[in-house]
């Protein structure tokens, strides 16, 4: 059976739903469909891993929903943001998650490894596993893929035909 690691850009795949119009008040429920859509019955999944931006206005509540994404099963990495002149806040997971995959595929542990996010900054990344010999896919929509990271990799899952087939309602 295939073994597969999943690595998930919460914000990336967060703004991606939202901008289809998916209720994302059950992101968690949301997240652990796609993850099975994605492993299907031919796959097994060793570990999806999420990784987190945490706002540093509201840490503790970012916090709490990590935790609630760690009570799903994933495996939450979190990163403290910067705030910016506006009252939003900066934060860019690319790098601990580029890291983090390359680990994993080094430890030769993964038959696959998906990456849902759309971010063309992770084409290197994506470019390096494949030369280890280890398929590289990505599952992203295809408003949110970059062309250059779509192409790149072993596969592409669009997540706006996964939501069509798990009936996810949009408005």
């Amino acid at each position: 059976m295939e073994k597969i690691a999943i690595f998930i850009d919460h914000a990336n795949l967060e703004r991606s739903l939202r901008d289809l119009g998916v209720n994302t008040s059950k992101m968690p429920e949301l997240y652990e469909d796609l993850v099975t859509y994605i492993v299907s019955e031919h796959r097994f999944l060793i570990d999806s891993y999420l990784y987190f931006p945490v706002d540093p206005k509201k840490h503790d509540q970012a916090l709490k929903t990590a935790n609630i994404y760690r009570q799903h099963g994933f495996l939450v990495k979190t990163k403290l943001g910067k705030p910016t002149s506006s009252s939003n806040f900066k934060c860019n997971v690319d790098v601990e998650m580029a890291i983090d995959m390359v680990r994993f595929a080094h430890l030769d542990r993964a038959d696959t490894i998906c990456l849902i996010a759309g971010d063309g900054d992770m084409v290197p990344v994506v470019s390096i596993i494949r030369e280890m010999g280890i398929r590289c896919e990505v599952a992203s929509t295809l408003g949110s893929v970059a062309n250059e990271l779509q192409y790149a990799a072993s596969g592409f899952i669009n997540l706006e035909l996964a939501l069509e087939e798990l009936k996810i309602p949009r408005t």
